[in-house]
């Protein structure tokens, strides 16, 4: 196997891991192989410690391939290879942390768990600390708890006590990612009371950490043990510093004894009765001294008892208050010292931790059992300014979790937003970080655009603070500011899929306060700093500085003209510089228009006559729209005759993307000509949208095409349900006019897609994504359950579809008025007997569905569901177990 040294391009890299992946590969220890593979497992760890991004990119690939040699060799039956793959495992989870797979995930995991059984000690330990390492540094998933919790049903005792080591790590690092955590209890309730010793004292630790943060949970399972468990439990907490009403007895006892030695002065010279206490000491048996030797000893026994009879009912009240002042100032202690060591894992630990106990705390002041602020920012500011080498570090410093978790809650925007805008432009730090911070700032944000109403207000404050310093932050904010900007006026923003998905759980789910570009004041303190910007401006007018602002300066006009009236008296060489630009502009967009045109012309399998082209030269907009109109209609007639191809859906999504239509004045526009036509309500003329989505329902009800071309229709389908939404929007309502749920456009849409989710396995998911986009553009919650009851009436014999539609049921029952669902469990009794008979479905993912959709509509009915619906219906078993999940999720609420 080549050195390291020896490996100076890709090639050389594929060939060495190659021959790893071989090495590893062999089925037998035998003499002649594992040596080989132990020097493979100690090459893999010298490529994962290497510190070369290019060598970790290539173990990436190669990870599935390699995990199975791995572990392989940890079942090895030699000590010294099983212990090299067991450290092989644990390097992969500090150096690949959140690049490994699910996969690869879930069996390096359980390959370690399997470890905990070992009967040579040094494996179980070695593998026991690897387990810590490896879900310290991996992301958290569900299955992973899944794992941890199934080694408390292990017969051996070394498993039992690993497993809760490994959930306190888990509780430690990602509490803030965990929703479900009822396996933890289960666990609890099984370590607390197990015959082992060790196991009942790793339980109690686990229990203390779960009390910390869900504090009516942990109380709550305490009371299900006996007295002595309680006990236990109680003995872990941390000894209170005593109150003033506590200290008062002591402060007594005190004074009497004050009192007594008064009362008996001492002499210069000790008398024999004087000398009878040092005496006992020294074990002199006098006569004098036994008597007083009981005298004190009483008179100390009733002091005691009229000490201990007022403290037990003065330290009640603070009893629980002490305890938990204990509790928070140890942690942050612990805190403190993770984030202020040296070592980056512990670092990123803490910071996930920190993020967690902030998500608990989603409004100020902060939680007691963290540091204070003033602790924090220097602390974190540091870590901003410094390390940039260290990739894992700075890869939690732009996570969510700490970007939306503590530096929007911690710092102050003009503490961290500059320094990340120049890690990201600052082309001495090494690729890695300067991309991390990029994807960083875009989740930032995407994070303050959605959740900070008051951002444009901070990024002008910011701006006004850099408005004469020419660095890469000024013209960041510009941008920033300029797409505020454009999505209030109307214009859309391309926006990351990605981080769209990401962030929204980071979103609260109301934010009702009023736009700060709305107020007019607001509008002229932004025009009176971008102008005065553009008026001193001395770059050349085809710079990008330049250039964003003429742009933004013009957008603000747009949003408010009559302020900008108001303050354009101000700026007239401003003013003047716009008016210069935007002539240059006109002039370059009618020269580009034309060829732009030639361009769609070419595009056109048929010619156009020489009159439309100078007509397009004249109004070039209208010409498009028209080419692009005769471009639609071509691709309908293709559909039309069961012609589809892939290049016919990629024309398709592309003048789909050329020609949004988001707002509903948008119909009025050229765009919305060519989905709509001239609106005629007499006789309803245009209907290419209506058109092309009859023929793309009746495409992917079909069975005879191709798998990959229904695929692509429909992610065609989801992008004209989100650019062309008004026009989606427009004919929903016109089909509502009639009453009838099934008279709507989203009717035989959703049902093709239930086709599609139930013949096809391969568009399984991409049919249910496109199903909940379909819903979530119908705004009328009661909308969507008539629609989801009228669909549940043809899908019966069903399997996935049916579970489908009993999801969203239950999903969505909690926020429909009573009268609404009584209405349809009345006047549908067909649908109404299909949704409780699901209960006796074949399969089990259709009876947990279905037990979903019952919980939540006893939740808006209530026990007149139970009894009027359920209960003629259902067997007696079936009914206590409704019974029981319908107290479970109160319980829980």
């Amino acid at each position: 196997m080549a050195a390291l040294s020896n490996i100076t391009n890709t090639k050389e890299l594929e060939r060495q891991l190659s021959a790893i992946t071989t090495a590893l590969g062999h089925n037998s220890n035998a003499d002649d192989n594992w040596q080989d593979q132990e020097k493979a497992l100690q090459t893999l760890r010298n490529m994962l410690n290497g510190g070369d991004k290019a060598w970790k990119d290539s173990i990436v690939r190669e990870m599935r391939a390699l995990s199975s040699g791995v572990v392989q060799c940890v079942g090895s039956l030699r000590t010294s290879l099983s212990l090299a793959g067991i450290n092989v495992i644990a390097d992969l989870g500090k150096q690949l942390g959140y690049d490994i797979d699910i996969y690869t995930h879930d069996t390096l995991l359980l390959c370690l768990l399997r470890c905990a059984s070992s009967t040579k000690r040094m494996i179980a330990t070695n593998a026991m600390e690897a387990t810590r390492s490896f879900l310290s540094n991996t992301p958290f998933r569900h299955r992973t708890l899944q794992h941890v919790s199934a080694l408390m049903n292990d017969k051996n005792v070394q498993a039992r006590h690993h497993a809760m080591l490994h959930l306190q790590t888990i509780l430690e690092t990602h509490t803030s990612h965990i929703d479900n955590i009822d396996n933890i209890e289960t666990c609890l309730t099984k370590g607390l009371v197990d015959a082992a010793p060790s196991v009942r004292e790793a339980s109690r630790s686990l229990y203390s950490l779960f009390q910390t943060h869900w504090p009516e949970r942990a109380s709550r399972l305490i009371q299900g043990f006996d007295a002595v468990t309680q006990k236990q439990l109680s003995i872990l907490e941390p000894k209170r510093t005593p109150s003033r009403q506590q200290q008062q007895p002591a402060t007594a006892l005190s004074s009497k004894s004050r009192i007594r030695s008064i009362s008996h002065p001492p002499s210069p010279q000790p008398t024999p009765s004087q000398s009878a206490i040092p005496r006992r000491r020294r074990l002199t048996r006098s006569t004098s001294t036994i008597p007083r030797k009981r005298s004190l000893e009483k008179e100390e026994e009733e002091e005691e008892k009229d000490a201990a009879a007022p403290t037990t009912s003065i330290e009640t009240p603070n009893d629980e208050v002490d305890r938990r002042m204990s509790l928070a100032s140890l942690s942050s202690a612990a805190l403190l010292g993770m984030l202020n060591s040296n070592d980056a894992t512990s670092n990123c630990r803490a910071i996930r931790m920190l993020a967690g106990k902030l998500k608990h705390y989603p409004s100020s002041p902060l939680p007691r059992d963290i540091p204070d602020i003033n602790t924090l920012v220097p602390i974190l500011l540091n870590y901003l300014t410094s390390r940039y080498d260290d990739t894992i570090l700075h890869e939690t410093l732009t996570s969510w979790d700490c970007l939306a978790g503590i530096f929007t809650r911690v710092l102050t925007l003009e503490q961290y937003l500059p320094v990340m805008i120049s890690a990201s432009q600052n082309d001495e730090l090494p690729s890695a970080t300067r991309s991390l911070y990029t994807r960083g700032l875009a989740r930032l944000k995407f994070f303050l655009n959605h959740q900070d109403p008051q951002i444009p207000e901070r990024l002008v404050h910011l701006l006004s603070s850099l408005q004469h310093d020419p660095s890469p932050c000024r013209q960041y904010l510009l941008e920033w500011l300029d797409e505020l900007v454009c999505t209030f006026v109307g214009l859309e923003i391309d926006q990351d899929t990605e981080i769209c998905q990401e962030g929204k759980s980071w979103l609260s789910t109301t934010n009702n306060d009023q736009p700060w570009l709305e107020e007019g004041n607001n509008i002229r303190q932004c025009l009176v700093l971008i102008l005065s910007m553009l008026q001193d401006a001395t770059q050349d007018p085809s710079s990008e500085y330049y250039t964003r602002l003429v742009l933004l300066a013009g957008r603000l006009k747009l949003s408010n003209e009559h302020v900008f009236d108001l303050v354009s008296g101000d700026f007239e060489k401003a003013v003047e510089k716009m008016s210069i630009r935007q002539s240059h502009d006109s002039s370059s967009d009618n020269s580009m228009g034309i060829t732009a045109l030639e361009e769609e012309e070419q595009l056109q399998q048929d010619n156009t006559s020489a009159d439309t082209v100078s007509a397009d030269e004249e109004k070039p907009t209208a010409g498009l729209i028209q080419i692009r109109m005769q471009k639609l209609a071509e691709c309908i007639r293709h559909l039309q005759r069961q012609e589809p191809s892939e290049a016919i859906i990629q024309q398709l999504e592309a003048l789909s993307d050329a020609t949004p239509v988001i707002q509903r004045h948008h119909i009025y526009s050229g765009e919305g000509d060519l989905w709509i036509g001239p609106i005629e309500p007499r006789n309803d003329t245009g209907k290419m949208y209506l058109s092309l989505m009859e023929c793309i329902i009746t495409f992917l009800q079909s069975t005879s095409h191709n798998v990959q071309i229904k695929i692509q229709a429909i992610r065609l389908v989801k992008r004209l349900l989100n650019n062309q939404s008004a026009v989606f929007s427009y004919y929903q309502e016109n089909g509502k006019k009639h009453g009838d749920p099934t008279a709507c456009i989203a009717y035989p849409l959703a049902n093709a897609l239930l086709t599609g989710i139930e013949n096809d396995r391969n568009q399984e998911m991409s049919c249910e994504d496109v199903f909940d986009d379909l819903f979530s553009k119908i705004p009328d919650e009661n909308e969507r359950i008539r629609l989801l009851w009228s669909l549940l009436n043809e899908r019966e014999q069903h399997n996935k579809a049916l579970a489908v539609l009993l999801i969203r049921i239950g999903q969505l029952s909690p926020n429909i008025p009573k009268h609404v669902l009584k209405e349809l469990l009345d006047k549908q009794a067909v649908t109404t007997a299909i949704l409780i008979k699901s209960g006796n479905h074949s399969e089990t993912s259709v009876r947990v569905a279905w037990m979903q959709a019952i919980v939540g509509i006893h939740k808006t009915i209530g026990e007149e569901f139970f009894v009027s619906y359920l209960t003629p219906l259902l067997r007696v078993d079936q009914l206590g177990l409704v019974k029981h999940y319908i107290s479970q999720n109160v319980v829980s609420e």
